[in-house]
């Protein structure tokens, strides 16, 4: 008879614990090939959420079930509300440069582009959902998402259901920066038919 492996066994190896140390110190620099052969010889295993940005491996926040439920509701209505043109991903393995890749929440795209390397010119909107990571999001992410020529860019706070919108790109920073209450219409400048109010969306507190 054959034994019974604990579901548990199957979840693979312990996520990789995270450090702040050696702030000043030189790191290895690495590139998106090197990651994904780490990743196929079994070294971050599917618990490590990481992210590869200027060549360092930054682990990213778990994510909760508010987050999950936000997410997934903003994702339902953009597949309804779409045009046939754009595309959508949620939680990609985008491939930005050869030392950047991230996995947002949710990217809305030009539909002549296919992941996972669109120019992040081609990307209409790029849409992180927030709880624990919100000011990681509102702060640095914001500063590499312009550096990277993101030109619209929203941080739904999955708590509040505020929308915070960057856009008017210009020499790699965002020039127009709103908070947007939840029954507040908010129209991205690129694919304005995505006007969204988040009140409509029926989210329970």
């Amino acid at each position: 008879m054959n034994k019974m492996v604990p579901p548990a066994e199957f979840q693979g190896p312990e996520p990789h614990r995270s450090t702040q140390g050696a702030q000043d110190w030189s790191r290895l620099h690495w590139t998106i090939e090197k990651f994904d052969k780490a990743t196929e010889l079994g070294l971050f295993g599917p618990r490590d959420r990481i992210e590869l940005i200027h060549g360092e491996l930054v682990p990213m926040a778990a994510k909760g079930n508010r987050h999950e439920r936000v997410r997934d509701d903003v994702l339902n209505w953009i597949a309804d509300q779409k045009p046939k043109d754009v595309r959508f991903a949620s939680e990609p393995g985008w491939r930005v440069r050869s030392d950047v890749y991230l996995e947002p929440d949710i990217i809305v795209y030009d539909g002549k582009s296919r992941m996972p390397a669109v120019p992040a010119d081609q990307i209409l909107l790029g849409i992180e959902v927030a709880h624990s990571s919100l000011k990681w999001d509102l702060g640095p992410r914001s500063v590499l998402l312009a550096s990277l020529g993101l030109r619209s860019y929203w941080v739904i706070d999955a708590q509040t259901l505020v929308i915070h919108s960057f856009d008017g790109l210009l020499d790699g920073n965002y020039t127009v920066m709103r908070r947007n209450k939840p029954s507040k219409l908010v129209t991205p400048p690129l694919v304005p038919m995505l006007a969204l109010r988040m009140a409509d969306l029926g989210i329970d507190g």
